[in-house]
């Protein structure tokens, strides 16, 4: 490499006299610059002075540019040349391509690659060259921004014919890249509209399949979510239209869960680490959206969930300490916005939870949160067992007077479908926790008279079919039930045939010692039993359901007793 020479030293530059920049006569922080860059740049200043347009003055501000080329003023002064001399403009691009690909993030550069194009007016070529740039730095805002200038300036059908196939080919390169989701959003929704050339609810679908798709493969990947957040917003469509499809992405992965094949709302990819941040944000917007006690409820029911599926038998405390080591090891991701919403909820999760509190849903909801099993078939929460007026806060019945502690008669629209099950059948209530607290298990049934969807299961009407006793031996005492995720349990079967409500019990007893402190939670179901017989001897009748719990000892109904002194301890 020649040893470079000083402009001063030169002899063609002689006629020009260099200027110094300007920076008083005491600067308080006077820039170092380098010998040859303020040789170069004093002479530069020299030309300017004397408004010079020559080939020299091409050569000066390329040396210039190769020591800096972020000055501006040496770019716009040397497109002004090109110009003056009516240089050739592509052979000024090619020059420029080596300066472009060393220097991607320099907008300067772009700028003037810009300039050039709307003269040399030929953007074909120029879209291979960003496209080989990218293999060096595919995420550089400035190549994208020119691309998409280039394709919007020029707007030729023939520049658009492959720009989708492009975005897919980078997509396929990096899931991640936001640049390039970026870039498909301009594409299918900006710039690249081509009027009366597609049907765009035929695109909606499509874009919208294709998002879901790619969210499947990689789920904590915020720039899917991004788009898809983009399509219903562009498009005026409210976040609850795929909330079928979020929800699964909010919860730790069933790894127990078939292969399901769904164009439309395709689940997490085997291996997914779940829940998503993205995706409980998604949830809390939704959520917020909708307004009211429901917000509370269902980010509440979700949260539960997340923690219940995921890590099924950590009790309460475990399950919360995991879910916060989620987010904070999720925290590179979340927004100030996202993480307050998270915090927020929860909160909301955990107010019941940490407390141990349950109750025996039955039926899932569309969540699989809720689950009562017949006939080793889950159904959903909720359907074919009565809601009760705590579904949301968990909390039990501690008022045996109340006729809550029936089946929650006091909750309105408390109906439910009838399910029909065999006499002799098995069938499991699982709770939405584990039965956190020391207690026992009871379950009991009532035949109807008519229709059990209308029937509040007054009346002397109920007998126990199945319980689960605590277990003493005169010094110690155990609570078998204690810890389970559910009862299960045979219906007699030589029950009559008929529709009964069937109500399942935990009482727990940790608080029991004083008055009312006893703690019920209860779940009712309405089934149609089939196949049976006559009324079996072996079950206990009882006169009313307050009586399924014994006195406290005073003669106030309700149940008292000292696990402390039971145990022993």
């Amino acid at each position: 490499m020649a040893e470079h020479v000083l402009y001063a030293n030169r002899s063609e530059w002689a006629d020009i006299t260099p200027l110094e920049q300007y920076e008083n006569d005491q600067p308080l922080a006077p820039i170092h610059y380098t010998v040859e860059y303020k040789d170069a740049t004093d002479y530069f200043r020299g030309i300017v002075k004397i408004g010079e347009r020559s080939q020299r003055v091409l050569e000066l501000t390329k040396a210039i540019i190769d020591m800096n080329p972020g000055h501006y003023s040496v770019w716009q002064y040397r497109y002004e040349t090109l110009l003056a001399l009516d240089a050739d403009l592509e052979a000024e691009l090619e020059l420029m391509n080596s300066v472009a690909v060393e220097h991607l993030k320099t907008y300067q550069v772009w700028h003037h690659r810009r300039l050039l194009m709307m003269r040399i007016r030929k953007p074909a070529p120029e879209l291979h060259f960003i496209a080989n740039s990218f293999q060096t730095d595919a995420k550089n805002y400035h190549t994208w921004s020119y691309r998409q200038w280039l394709l919007a300036y020029f707007n030729q059908d023939d520049l658009w014919e492959e720009e989708l196939d492009f975005v897919d080919t980078m997509l396929n390169q990096d899931i991640r890249n936001n640049s390039v989701w970026h870039h498909r959003f301009f594409v299918v929704f900006e710039s690249g509209i081509r009027e009366g050339e597609e049907d765009r609810e035929r695109v909606l679908k499509r874009e919208l399949i294709y998002v879901k798709q790619n969210i499947s493969l990689a789920p904590n990947n915020p720039s899917a979510w991004n788009y898809l957040r983009g399509i219903l917003d562009h498009n005026k469509i409210p976040y609850s239209r795929v909330i079928d499809f979020v929800r699964p992405y909010s919860v730790p992965l069933d790894k127990d869960a078939a292969d399901l094949v769904d164009l439309e709302n395709p689940p997490p990819s085997k291996g997914a680490a779940l829940p998503c941040p993205q995706a409980i944000e998604f949830l809390a917007d939704i959520y917020e959206a909708e307004g009211g006690d429901s917000t509370l409820k269902a980010t509440e029911e979700q949260f539960r969930l997340g923690v219940e599926l995921g890590h099924e038998g950590s009790g309460p405390t475990g399950s919360y300490i995991t879910l916060l080591a989620t987010f904070s090891c999720c925290a590179s991701f979340l927004t100030y916005k996202m993480f307050s919403k998270l915090a927020a909820l929860v909160a909301l999760a955990f107010s019941a939870q940490v407390l141990g509190h349950y109750t025996f849903p039955s039926l899932v909801t569309d969540n699989g949160l809720h689950l009562i099993q017949v006939n080793g078939v889950t159904t959903p929460a909720w359907q074919n067992v009565r809601r009760t007026n705590n579904f949301n806060s968990r909390s039990p019945v501690q008022d045996v007077t109340s006729i809550d502690l029936r089946c929650y008669t006091s909750e309105t629209g408390a109906t439910a479908e009838t399910i029909q099950v065999a006499a002799g059948s098995e069938i499991t209530f699982l709770t939405d926790d584990n039965m956190y607290h020391q207690g026992v298990a009871n379950v009991y049934m009532a035949k109807a008279p008519g229709d059990v969807s209308s029937w509040d299961g007054s009346g002397q009407v109920w007998f126990k079919v199945y319980e689960i006793p605590a277990v003493a031996d005169g010094t110690t005492i155990e609570f078998p039930s204690t810890g389970l995720t559910g009862i299960t349990f045979t219906i007699p079967k030589n029950l009559p045939d008929g529709q009964y409500l069937l109500r399942a019990e935990h009482i727990a007893l940790h608080s029991a010692s004083s008055f009312g402190g006893a703690q019920f939670y209860i779940g009712c179901a309405q089934v149609e039993v089939t196949g049976g017989g006559k009324l079996p001897t072996s079950t206990r009748l009882y006169p009313t359901l307050m009586f399924l719990s014994n006195a406290t000892g005073n003669g106030t109904p309700g149940t008292a007793c000292s696990l402390q002194f039971l145990i022993g301890s």
